[in-house]
């Protein structure tokens, strides 16, 4: 076989197909054609944008989803992909969705004063409760505040933060 024989051979080959996996854990209700296939055989390019390509949505508990049906839907999403994505083959993927991970609450500072209004220059008390867990630590405000109003105050190592004056006071 002479040498543009076997380049031209090389350049006609079908490529390497996308492979889905038999089972899957999916965050949340979307599910991207990265859960549920192996994209190693796509080039880089296309690798990273095909991952994040959602391709099915899922509820509560184990799902049976159809390869044929989510290599449709990645194809219709991505065009580009057809090539890598066989047509024919019908299997199964078993999918679960896994629960999301709500975020940890926000501390919410309160700067205690021991005098209402609060002046420029004033030492608060600034306390943030996240939980079972209270932090207090000794603050200067930066500007004038009354209760029920946020204020900016400085840490002794310099950090400005924004802390809400309690009503009360």
């Amino acid at each position: 076989m002479s040498l543009v024989a076997a380049l031209a051979l090389a350049l006609t080959a079908p490529p390497d197909l996308v492979a889905f996996l038999p089972r899957a854990s999916v965050r949340g209700e979307v599910v991207r054609l990265g859960d549920v296939a192996d994209l190693s055989a796509l080039p880089e390019p296309l690798r990273a944008r095909a991952g994040t390509t959602p391709v099915a949505r899922v509820g509560e508990g184990p799902q049976t989803l159809s390869t044929r049906r989510l290599a449709a839907r990645a194809r219709a999403a991505m065009p580009g992909l057809s090539p890598w994505l066989a047509a024919e083959a019908d299997g199964v993927v078993e999918v679960v969705s896994a629960p999301v991970e709500t975020p940890a609450p926000v501390p919410n500072p309160v700067a205690v004063a021991p005098v209402s209004p609060i002046s420029p220059g004033d030492v608060l008390t600034l306390r943030v409760t996240v939980g079972p867990v209270t932090v207090e630590r000794e603050v200067r405000a930066l500007q004038a505040g009354a209760p029920g109003q946020p204020v900016f105050v400085r840490t002794d190592d310099g950090v400005v933060l924004r802390a809400l004056v309690p009503e009360g006071l």
